[in-house]
């Protein structure tokens, strides 16, 4: 289905394949360090398919449940739950909030990792305590449930769960700031949705390659093109920082053969905040070797031969 025949979203189950959702206007506007708008376009006309990680299910899983169980009680407040929202008057435009707190005030949960907990601040900094893409987020929410409910919605709570701490930053909704957003949402929409136009990799997110190996997995045009000068000049990118990366990797196997023969037969030293250690670990098995001294049959090594790939080489002039 292409984006100019994308059905307009009219019922509670909503296809996320025709709308621009909350958690993705972050990534457009370049506030997710995690995600991109190649991403959002990736994932709004179909080109990959995005599994759950375990830390989301378990997330949504607990969502409900903490709301209701745990947040409403503990604030004395009532909580509704909308589902998914469409802009009456602008029908791309999406979100799903995940409750909403007395009429008017928008409720985003945030289950907490390791990971994720260095990218939150102190709740008394309200809006600055939350993460770039998280405030875009409940923006967003606020934007599309005013819409679409009619309501005005100035506050937003982002209640956020992590080692048995149940946290809330109040955030106050910012018009400016909404307003800048849709602006940034209607050009990517036009320009990339309807148009199928794929945005450019801007950023350097391990996602990038995986949804261009997915997308163009093969050669189709074996012939080679003459070379524009864009092309020089990332190649010559390229090849300078693959150079810097060998220095940087000598530098760190030296200081790590220092670090050897000055433990020696020791096991490694500690003080101060430092600990350097040289430990001894199971030797790893050489699958190859077993397979090959085994002799299995064409046919199993096919069955079990990985997906062909694309390689990329890059040669430049040696101007020295």
């Amino acid at each position: 289905m292409t984006a100019a025949t994308k059905p307009i979203p009219t019922g509670p189950t909503i296809d996320p394949q025709t709308y621009l959702g909350a958690s993705q206007v972050g990534a457009i506007a370049g506030l997710n360090k995690y995600a991109t708008a190649l991403d959002v376009w990736a994932d709004i006309q179909g080109k990959r398919t995005v599994e759950p990680t375990t830390r989301m299910m378990i997330g949504t899983v607990k969502e409900r449940p903490i709301l209701e169980g745990v947040y409403a009680p503990r604030h004395g407040v009532e909580l509704e739950y909308p589902g998914t929202l469409v802009n009456p008057s602008c029908s791309w435009q999406g979100a799903t909030p995940d409750a909403i707190e007395s009429g008017n005030i928008i409720v985003e949960f945030k289950s907490l990792g390791r990971g994720s907990i260095l990218d939150w601040g102190d709740p008394l900094e309200g809006a600055d305590g939350i993460p770039a893409a998280t405030l875009a987020q409940v923006h967003w929410q606020a934007h599309v449930a005013g819409h679409a409910l009619h309501r005005d919605f100035e506050i937003a709570h982002v209640v956020t769960e992590y080692g048995n701490e149940l946290l809330r930053y109040v955030v106050p909704i910012d018009t400016d700031f909404t307003m800048a957003l849709c602006k940034i949402a209607e050009r990517f929409w036009t320009d990339h949705i309807i148009q199928d136009r794929m945005p450019l990799v801007e950023e350097a997110t391990a996602n990038a390659r995986e949804i261009l190996e997915s997308i163009y997995p093969k050669v189709l045009y074996p012939h080679l093109m003459a070379i524009p000068e864009v092309v020089k000049k990332l190649a010559d990118t390229f090849a300078r920082n693959r150079e810097e990366e060998k220095g940087a990797k000598a530098v760190k196997e030296l200081m790590g053969n220092k670090l050897r023969q000055l433990i020696a037969n020791n096991s490694g030293f500690e003080g101060d905040g430092y600990k350097v250690t040289w430990t001894e670990q199971q030797g790893r098995v050489n699958w190859r070797g077993v397979a090959t001294e085994l002799n299995p049959p064409e046919e199993t090594i096919e069955r079990h031969r990985s997906k062909p790939s694309r390689v990329l080489r890059v040669t430049v002039p040696n101007n020295d």
